[in-house]
């Protein structure tokens, strides 16, 4: 990944944690500003070491269970905030025309390029690539956010979780160029979400207001809109006081979902 860009802000490279491969560690890096940040998943990093670094795949709420059943599962899950993947440099070298940029490394396994057509048996394609992926649940009124693998998102989101991990994908990257380019402001703020329906902050659910409508009434048992506003920019570390529009519209998402709970 691309060290800062000179004169666009003060993020850097950074080591977001490590998952465990085998008999190996991996480290999972982070690059760019909070609001539109890049991951990728690296075997090594000059200058950089997993020491004290979370293990993302421990203790995880996707893999969480109680009398054998999961926990957590479709009702639970709410968004997609980041994609960090393995780039297979051999394989973009192999494939161009089916890789032509490393995200393209994140496409479906019904995308990937066929590898062998055995006769008389099913086609065989690459492997998809190794990646894991950061989400956010929607637990009990409250956001939690866990890093989760591809496995976990598949049995939330069923035949379409892959397809979703790569449109996910895809939006991270192109905020992330916005930002190496000037065009996208750097915040130091949570990311966008990237929502199951496949589109970002605007579309999640039929019932949101409209972009510069008033926000609902809550059910008589949840926070007024005063109170949950001033705990959801306190959660989120937003100034109320200016707050961008980008972030007006992120709130609206998360207070459509709170009063719907």
């Amino acid at each position: 990944m691309a060290r800062k860009e000179a004169g666009l802000g003060l993020w850097d490279l950074r080591v977001e944690g490590t998952i465990q491969r085998w008999k190996s560690r991996k480290l999972v890096m982070a690059d760019g500003p909070k609001n539109s940040t890049s991951y990728r998943i690296c075997r090594k990093m000059l200058g950089f070491s997993d020491k004290g670094a979370d293990n993302l795949m421990q203790e995880r709420l996707g893999d969480l269970k109680a009398e054998g059943k999961f926990l957590y599962g479709n009702q639970h899950a709410d968004a997609i905030l980041g994609v960090a993947w393995f780039v297979d440099d051999e394989a973009m070298t192999k494939f161009p025309q089916d890789f032509p940029k490393e995200v393209d490394l994140v496409k479906p396994k019904n995308l990937l390029p066929i590898i062998a057509r055995p006769e008389g048996k099913a086609v065989i394609r690459m492997k998809v690539v190794d990646s894991v992926i950061k989400f956010r649940w929607l637990i009990d009124g409250a956001f939690h956010r866990s890093w989760e693998s591809r496995q976990t998102l598949r049995r939330v989101w069923g035949v379409e979780a892959d397809e979703l991990i790569y449109k996910a994908a895809v939006y991270q990257e192109m905020k992330f160029e916005q930002w190496k380019s000037g065009t996208r402001a750097g915040r130091d703020l949570s990311a966008t979400p990237f929502f199951p329906n496949g589109t970002a902050e605007k579309q999640v659910h039929s019932q949101q207001s409209p972009p510069g409508g008033p926000l609902p009434t809550p059910p008589p048992d949840k926070l007024s809109m005063s109170d949950w506003k001033a705990k959801w920019c306190d959660d989120n570390m937003i100034d109320a006081a200016s707050i961008s529009l980008e972030e007006k519209e992120d709130m609206k998402v998360a207070w459509n979902l709170y009063k719907n709970v």
